[in-house]
């Protein structure tokens, strides 16, 4: 089972789409894969002992001016929902949402320098929405007609989106989104630059762990980044890994 550590479990979460790809359900995945370090999972499958990487790609590094604040921003965004983890866990109350958040939030967290009052007043009003969209019952639970909520969505919260309320898994788990805009494809360069840093790694794996037949790089687009997956299918990929992925939040590609 995915252990209890916030890191561990956002990598779970990143890797969802490609154990889809492979035929396991969520449940399936968290008693298959094995939590490690250097790789980050092992699998055992088709008889083979499988060693999983897991890296993401961050296009705002290098977007040029105004990109540090934007990666602040998205770093304070998972200070709230660690803040709302944390939260329901002390209650006794283990949660499972995705929340989409608006861009008002994404704006006021881009400020250069928060104060902690002010961080901690943007935390609690976030709480506060996200309380009342759950008590009104204004969400989406996973597997319901979508189209049919729409109008629950029109609600006007300043902050939150919306919520989808999944299965809690072995304690509490947020992410989030923002509205895509004008989202458009992953640079090529980005991806491949992301795989050439895994690459150095790659000889050490293979020392650390002898029983592992192969080794899989699974790179992943975090939530909230304004990317897709499209036009990946044409980009040449020559690595050491014997298989290399890529994921967004529900869709999965395979490179190599």
């Amino acid at each position: 089972m995915i252990n209890k550590d916030f890191k561990k479990n956002k990598e779970f979460q990143s890797i969802q789409p490609l154990m889809k790809e492979l035929g396991y359900d969520p449940l399936q995945a968290g008693n298959s894969l094995i939590p490690s370090e250097e790789p980050d999972f092992l699998l055992e499958i088709g008889g083979k002992n499988v060693g999983i990487e897991v890296t993401e790609c961050h296009p705002e590094v290098t977007t040029g001016k105004g990109a540090k604040n934007v990666l602040a921003a998205r770093q304070r965004t998972l200070e709230i929902c660690k803040y709302i983890e944390k939260t329901q866990d002390s209650q006794g109350k283990v949660v499972n949402y995705r929340i989409g958040f608006n861009f008002v939030l994404l704006f006021d967290l881009q400020k250069p320098k928060i104060k902690r009052l002010e961080m901690e007043k943007i935390q609690n009003e976030v709480l506060s929405e996200l309380q009342q969209r759950i008590n009104n019952g204004d969400y989406i639970n996973s597997g319901d007609d979508y189209q049919r909520l729409h109008i629950e969505w029109a609600k006007d919260y300043h902050y939150i989106r919306d919520v989808e309320v999944g299965e809690p898994l072995e304690k509490s788990i947020v992410t989030y989104s923002y509205p895509a805009r004008g989202a458009f494809s992953i640079e090529h360069d980005i991806v491949l630059s992301a795989i050439a840093q895994k690459e150095i790694k790659l000889s050490s794996y293979r020392n650390n762990n002898p029983q592992t037949n192969e080794f899989w790089l699974c790179l992943n687009i975090p939530m909230g980044i304004d990317r897709t997956l499209d036009g990946l299918q044409k980009l040449k990929v020559d690595s050491l890994y014997d298989r290399v992925y890529m994921t967004s939040t529900h869709e999965c590609i395979r490179l190599k």
